[in-house]
């Protein structure tokens, strides 16, 4: 009942499912929607009165009145939402770069322990196979009882390390469904264990980095709002 799973089957799933980059998308489209809400002008008043008003005779009085506010009241309030839609674009951004490298992670981090089972469980065959013989040699009273002892503790320690290993591929596999929000019973497949590394362009990372220029995009919120509060 086991699904094969690879790595770029994986990304595309959490690309589609994570519910962090959805939430990260709706907030995105949220700012968006704000964009042309900076042009907060409130609406005119009208009013009518009407009897004696000045003097025993009845007047009639008609009036309109508008409030706005100081041009750079409205300037820094743009500057504002514009800001606040480039922080979530890049939020968006390094959010998934996070489910990437936690994808790529949880995979390959699955991988060693399925070739560590392979390896446990060939240890546990040669060790059941090396209990037999010692039983045998006991029975035929060649050794005694702490040689045959000595061999069903090796045995039972890698049955534990066995244990172990299986309570610590099955956490794991369901972290792994979690950022996927995919179920199944998957089981990773690559044709290596390595991850071949790119080479990174470290004189750019930091100007290119969405967490460097979200930071920067935070900074220039602080003061946006410093000035429109000014």
């Amino acid at each position: 009942s086991q699904t094969p799973l690879t790595l770029p089957d994986a990304l595309q799933l959490a690309q589609r499912n994570n519910l962090f980059l959805k939430s990260a998308k709706l907030e995105q489209s949220y700012y968006e929607q704000l964009r042309g809400s900076y042009l907060d002008i409130e609406k005119t008043l009208a009013t009518w009165e009407m009897g004696n008003l000045n003097s025993y005779l009845k007047d009639n009085k008609f009036s309109l009145s508008q409030s706005i506010q100081f041009p750079t009241v409205y300037k820094y309030q743009k500057s504002i939402q514009q800001t606040d839609v480039q922080i979530s674009r890049y939020q968006e951004r390094y959010k998934e770069q996070e489910v990437r490298a936690q994808v790529k992670q949880l995979f390959y981090r699955l991988l060693i322990l399925l070739g560590k089972q392979h390896l446990l469980q060939r240890a546990d065959s040669l060790y059941a196979h090396f209990e037999d013989k010692t039983m045998q040699r006991f029975r035929a009273g060649e050794i005694d009882v702490i040689e045959k002892g000595t061999a069903q503790n090796q045995r039972e320690q890698i049955r534990s390390q066995l244990t172990l290993l299986k309570t610590d591929y099955q956490l794991n596999l369901h972290t792994l469904q979690f950022v996927l929000d995919s179920f199944p019973d998957w089981t990773p497949v690559a044709d290596s264990i390595r991850y071949p590394l790119a080479k990174i362009p470290l004189q750019q990372l930091p100007q290119e980095s969405p967490l460097v220029i979200l930071q920067n995009l935070r900074v220039q919120l602080g003061i946006a709002h410093y000035q429109w509060e000014k």
